[in-house]
């Protein structure tokens, strides 16, 4: 359900900016185009929220890269630039605040304190996941165990979707709990501690971990960029992005969403005890199968039925303990029936939005079948004499005739029936599976037809369920069907569906035995001579094997000797606790850099870093305290360059940085601001260090200057900064400037908890 209502939020976004564009805001789009494309300098800096407390990692990455591939397309496609940096949820809104970012994300808008400062993006360029809370002290709460939630309260915040979500959960999992809706996340997250609630629904995004207990994640929800209120132009520039990236590039979208949100959502699902509990009391389940053959469904004479959905369904047996046992039933429609009688519990249906008998449910799609449309090929895409839609399973038609209501759209027991009726000038077009199009080699025995790539439809398929415990049975099926990987279900139903074109050629081209006969004689003549050449070099290769091997054993001889040098080498260039390059190396490795600058005409610039008080730290803290925040340090301060660039460490607190091929103004604040950032989010112990740097800057300007005289003029730079108080930086023969939103570290707090804390 939760996958579906994803899918119907793609599309309502495809239309509603469609109609922006080209309704009523026909008029903004020539101007925002324009800006769009001509402004070579557009630029953004975003800031990235990291939510540090999460009970699912892995499904938090996969909706980073998301967002990060979703910003390179937006980057590529509209000409722009961006920096992304990470930060905390207080550290962002400061930074918005403050002009510093021009975007923060991902945010749901109803957690956003004092909104009325913000204006919010569109789209479906990010998203989170919604988790649930307890209090801190309240260890009895378990999501997967449903009693444990009984009469409990659980706190929302008054958002529709997101209310309808928690309360969709609430029913799948069978949680007997009472839903108390708020209007603003302060009050929710008091009433959490206060006791007023028992369980909170929330992002995860202002919780302070010290008070509350997270449990686990629920869904992935939609999220929005923020910028500050006085930059609606550029809100407006970036959903006019997003609103083109998502009508005219659909393809992506698609990749995006198979790439990382429906893995996202398959690795949270997840059965609870109640409906673990519920598979082990289950007999045997009945699944009324169609008798649709190859590749589909294959009986195999007095065998258990195989093919391409019952394979599907033994996957999804393995994912969720399930038992089944199948029949296949004498058409399409009779297997539907049994499941009404109560002779079966399944049987595949194309049902998507449909509603069924009250007493059965159906699941969400197990497969979206890819129907082919083929046609004349003289014939005009428009559909006047009606569309043949093969129905191997019952739905098939219905569903097809709902989305395309022109089609005049009838049923077809075979595909081979639908393309006749083509052939005969009885129907404008005809809807075959692709698996037995391919299969059956149809397209080859209809020579005379075309197809209609643009008029294909993937067809979804569901499983239909009755019973008494249909709707446990059902959720539990929804979760196992997330659970399935579509690239290796189409893996298998390509391996099912392999073409035998030898039967076919054979019937229609008689001569083509003549021909294999002539061919045959000729490897047989070929196949002779080839024996008697290799008879006479047989002797010559027995003599060349063994000074072959002896080569060989000398190559390999050479190989471990070079591989061991380079080993030895990289271990000789880097430092031992921070794994950058030691002083030694960089001081190499820049002087060939500054040669290459030199020659290629380039600029750069050398950037010498700093802790403040690091001694002291070392003094009051011990080195073992030091080392953690130099490690971490030095993984941020990585992680903030180029592949190009050098970062080493020149001992102690010190670190050195050449930066190459950078422009003529070099952005000396911003590089300044984001290594006070990665100092200060560098984990030392079970602590957020706070730290703050020095850092001296040089310019190369490619006039010759050695190596010496730019470090000199950067060290020079540093002196500056420290003799100014710290917490700065100076470029060389500039003014020093100061950090002064950062606050200064309080080692005190910053210290360790243990044997180095006074």
């Amino acid at each position: 359900m939760a996958l579906l209502r994803w899918w119907s939020k793609q599309m309502l976004a495809v239309a509603t900016a469609a109609a922006v564009l080209f309704t009523g805001s026909a008029q903004a789009l020539p101007e925002w185009h324009q800006g769009l494309h001509q402004d070579a300098e557009t630029y953004f800096n975003i800031g990235l929220i990291d939510t540090r407390f999460t009970t699912d990692p892995v499904a938090n990455e996969y909706l980073r890269n998301y967002l990060i591939s979703y910003l390179d397309e937006l980057s590529k496609s509209n000409h722009w630039q961006y920096h992304l940096i990470t930060v905390t949820p207080e550290q962002g809104y400061k930074l918005v605040q403050a002009g510093k970012l021009d975007l923060l994300g991902p945010v749901l808008p109803v957690n956003i304190p004092a909104l009325e400062k913000y204006s919010l993006t569109n789209g479906y360029s990010c998203y989170v996941l919604v988790y649930l809370y307890s209090r801190a002290s309240d260890y009895s709460i378990e999501p997967d165990h449903g009693a444990s939630l009984e009469g409990k309260t659980l706190g929302v915040i008054n958002d529709e979707e997101l209310l309808s979500e928690c309360r969709y959960y609430a029913q799948s999992h069978q949680w007997k709990v009472n839903f108390k809706v708020y209007d603003d996340w302060e009050r929710l997250y008091e009433a959490l501690v206060s006791g007023e609630v028992d369980v909170m629904a929330d992002d995860g995004t202002h919780v302070d971990d010290s008070e509350v207990h997270l449990m686990g994640s629920i869904d992935v929800f939609q999220a929005q960029f923020i910028a500050p209120r006085d930059h609606d132009r550029l809100v407006d520039i970036f959903n006019t992005a997003i609103y083109r990236q998502e009508i005219d590039n659909l393809s992506f979208e698609n990749w995006l969403e198979a790439e990382y949100i429906i893995p996202a959502l398959r690795h949270i699902a997840r059965l609870n005890e109640t409906q673990r509990e519920f598979v082990k009391s289950l007999k045997t389940l009945t699944v009324a199968l169609p008798p649709a053959g190859d590749p589909f469904v294959k009986t195999g004479g007095t065998a258990e039925p195989h093919g391409l959905y019952p394979w599907i369904l033994e996957r999804m047996a393995v994912r969720s303990k399930l038992r089944f046992r199948y029949l296949v039933a004498p058409s399409v429609e009779e297997a539907l029936q049994m499941v009404y009688d109560g002779r079966a519990d399944l049987a595949l249906g194309a049902f998507s939005g449909v509603d069924l008998n009250s007493e059965v449910y159906q699941t969400n799609a197990i497969r979206l079948e890819p129907f082919v449309a083929m046609g004349p090929a003289s014939q005009d895409l428009p559909v006047n004499k009606g569309t043949g839609v093969q129905e191997f399973v019952h739905g098939a038609a219905a569903y097809v005739g709902g989305k395309h209501q022109a089609w005049q759209v009838h049923e077809c027991s075979e595909g081979e029936e639908c393309l006749d009726e083509v052939d005969h000038k009885q129907s404008s077009m005809a809807l075959v599976p692709a698996l037995e199009l391919r299969r059956e080699s149809l397209d080859y025995k209809h020579a005379r037809l075309d197809r209609y790539e643009m008029l294909n439809v993937n067809i979804p398929i569901n499983l239909v369920v009755g019973g008494p415990d249909a709707l446990m049975l059902r959720n539990i099926l929804n979760v196992a069907a997330l659970k399935l990987d579509p690239v290796q279900i189409d893996a298998h139903g390509e391996a099912l569906s392999r073409p035998n074109l030898m039967s076919y050629i054979i019937a229609r081209h008689p001569y083509i035995f003549v021909l294999m006969g002539i061919i045959a004689i000729l490897l047989v003549l070929v196949t002779y001579q080839v024996l008697l050449r290799h008879r006479l070099k047989l002797k010559q290769a027995e003599q060349l094997f063994a000074k072959n091997n002896e080569l060989q054993l000398a190559l390999n001889a050479a190989r471990e000797m070079k591989l061991s040098r380079d080993a030895y080498k990289v271990a000789s260039e880097t430092d031992q606790l921070t794994d950058l390059l030691n002083k030694e190396a960089f001081r190499r490795l820049a002087d060939e850099a500054l040669e290459r600058l030199s020659r290629d005409g380039q600029f750069g610039a050398l950037i010498i870093i700093d802790v403040d008080h690091f001694k002291h730290i070392n003094d009051q803290y011990g080195h073992q305290f030091g080392d953690s925040f130099l490690k971490g340090f030095s993984q941020n301060l990585h992680s903030l360059f180029r592949r190009s660039d050098l970062v080493g460490r020149f001992g102690g607190d010190e670190f050195c940085v050449l930066m190459t091929a950078v422009a003529v103004e070099i952005p000396a604040a911003q590089i300044f601001e984001s290594v006070s950032i990665a100092a200060q989010n560098a984990i030392a112990g079970e602590c957020r260090s706070e730290f703050t740097v020095s850092m001296g800057l040089a310019f190369y300007t490619g006039q010759g200057e050695s190596y010496d005289e730019i470090f000199a003029c950067a060290d020079n730079a540093l002196y500056e900064v420290k003799k100014a108080g710290r917490d700065g930086y100076c470029l060389y023969g500039k003014q020093v400037c100061s950090h002064q939103m950062i606050p200064s570290p309080d080692l005190r707090q910053s210290a360790p908890k243990g044997d180095g804390a006074q």
